[in-house]
């Protein structure tokens, strides 16, 4: 999709003047799943790609049972993680949907990378006019596969790639 922009330029002499500027939005993109499920029964193995902004690169996401939520429900699930130690990494990681189709849109999405700022945080939330996403969710056993694709409101691309272990109900 390319979408075209005009871009003002103002000549105190000759006036105002308009030219069209292009625009391509990043397109990322994930391939299925191969992380290998966390070893902990309820960790969570993974890795972020952040593409454009102030935290461009690949965050790898490691996290045990203590820190990790992986919940399914009947069409809707959630996974992600708080770390309690303070990284260069990511350090909190939210991915949620109301759907278990492939494709489906994400719901949620929030990442933060090092302190908790607002500077330091990605979001992605399409209900909030927040950016789009899809995701794709595979349960293998007990074993969650998640894959989500997203373009954030100020156009920075992300692809998260994770695995985690369902929590027993009560």
């Amino acid at each position: 999709m390319r979408l075209v922009a005009f871009a003002a330029t103002c000549i105190l002499v000759a006036g105002c003047t308009t030219q069209p500027v292009a625009f391509t939005p990043p397109t990322p993109i994930v391939a299925p799943s191969t992380v290998a499920p966390s070893t902990a029964p309820g960790g969570l193995t993974g890795e972020v790609r952040v593409m454009g902004g102030q935290h461009v690169g690949t965050y790898p996401l490691s996290a045990d049972a203590a820190d990790v939520v992986c919940a399914r429900g009947e069409n809707q699930w959630s996974t992600g993680f708080a770390s309690q130690q303070l990284t260069d990494g990511v350090t909190t990681l939210v991915v949620s949907g109301s759907s278990l189709e492939a494709g489906a849109p994400v719901d949620d999405f929030e990442m933060t990378i090092g302190a908790t700022t607002e500077a330091n945080t990605i979001l992605i939330r399409p209900g909030q006019s927040l950016g789009t996403g899809t995701t794709t969710f595979r349960l293998e056993g007990d074993v969650v596969q998640v894959d989500m694709t997203g373009v954030t409101a100020e156009g920075v691309g992300v692809n998260v790639s994770l695995a985690c272990t369902l929590q027993p109900g009560p």
